[in-house]
């Protein structure tokens, strides 16, 4: 057996950083929700430091590897900001800052750094949702049924594997780690 890469050991590192921080950010969002549905977050754990830890992890990350920590940040903000038409706090609708997001990604580091970050985000985010489908049921918008949300999923992590096998892999170690950890009251 052969020792890791440092590629290989860069690429995880910054997409665990990565992940921390969005993890945080988006717990920091949805704290009340949580907390009245009875969902761990890791936001609610940690306090008023949850913030500074979550600028500290993405520091960490674009520190590690820029050209991967960038691309998954902006590819995770626009995931989550980009499923709605409300106006976000920039006055833009959700759907037009995700595309800002994913416009900032290609012009610093290319389409297809840009478009494989956005792919393994889909991916994680549709097997998360896969995972949570039932317990999700009365908390957030109806989640599609099993069998399209099956297939977004297997569609996203074959073009994530596609264009970008090493970050695919770390993302999917990190990002489905992190929604295990979570559901097993880690938080």
């Amino acid at each position: 057996m052969t020792a890791p890469s440092p590629a290989a050991i860069e690429a995880f590192a910054a997409t665990a950083a990565v992940a921390f921080a969005v993890k945080l950010m988006d717990d920091g969002l949805d704290r009340e929700r949580d907390g009245a549905a009875g969902f761990p977050n890791w936001a609610a754990s940690l306090g008023r430091g949850a913030p500074a830890y979550a600028l500290l992890a993405l520091a960490v990350a674009c520190a590690l590897s820029p050209a991967r920590a960038v691309p998954l940040f902006l590819a995770a903000y626009a995931v989550g900001m980009g499923r709605g038409i409300e106006r976000q706090p920039s006055g833009l609708p959700g759907w037009l800052e995700a595309l800002v997001a994913l416009a900032i990604s290609a012009a610093l580091f290319g389409p297809l750094r840009a478009a494989a970050a956005a792919a393994a985000i889909l991916a994680v985010q549709w097997t998360d949702g896969l995972l949570d489908w039932r317990a999700d049921a009365g908390y957030r918008p109806a989640p599609l049924p099993v069998a399209p949300l099956a297939a977004l999923a297997l569609a996203g992590w074959a073009a994530a594997f596609a264009l970008d096998p090493l970050q695919a892999g770390a993302v999917a170690v990190c990002g489905l780690g992190i929604a295990w950890a979570t559901r097993h009251g880690t938080a």
